[in-house]
């Protein structure tokens, strides 16, 4: 049984790409978001979710094909759930224990993936993975931490009005 999950994690690992693989970018580009936007809402078996970016100046970091990267300040992307969630909406932070939900919840190093002019994708959150794996056995663990430092993304076309209020402006 332990290889069988060994192998799926490895397939589904080897999928994404490092921030460091991406082209770098041939314009330098931002945007500001002068206060924490996140969206609420409730999933799968009534858990609430919070997801979103934190305040701050967003540049333009790598880009791909499709689409264009805008990193964010420290650990700006908001991931959280349940409790965690609600301590967020009560406090406008939160304090995510290490090891939470697998690593999965919490404040991300990250920003928002746009389309470039031309593509039909939606934007996206992305952020770059931690996942935790404590008491996973030897080979578990070393294929989970091969996943550090993905990239992972968070479909974010729901916020039709905030990305449309967004002023990307060059430098």
């Amino acid at each position: 049984m332990r290889t069988v999950v060994a192998l799926m994690l490895a397939a589904t690992v080897g999928c994404a790409h490092k921030m460091a693989d991406l082209k770098k970018p041939q314009r330098e580009q931002v945007f500001t978001l002068a206060k924490d936007y996140t969206r609420t809402e409730v999933r799968g078996l009534g858990y609430k979710w919070v997801e979103g970016l934190r305040a701050g100046v967003y540049t333009l970091a790598a880009e791909d094909d499709d689409g264009l990267y805008f990193m964010g300040p420290g650990r700006c992307v908001v991931k959280l759930i349940d409790k965690y969630a609600d301590e967020y909406l009560m406090k406008g932070d939160a304090k995510v224990d290490a090891g939470s939900w697998g690593g999965t919840v919490g404040f991300f190093t990250g920003g928002l993936w746009l389309p470039k002019d031309g593509v039909q994708k939606a934007p996206r959150l992305f952020y770059e993975s931690q996942p935790d794996a404590p008491h996973a056995g030897a080979v578990i663990h070393a294929i989970i931490e091969s996943g550090r430092g993905d990239v992972l993304f968070i479909p974010f076309e729901s916020e039709k009005t905030f990305l449309s209020g967004l002023k990307v402006i060059d430098r």
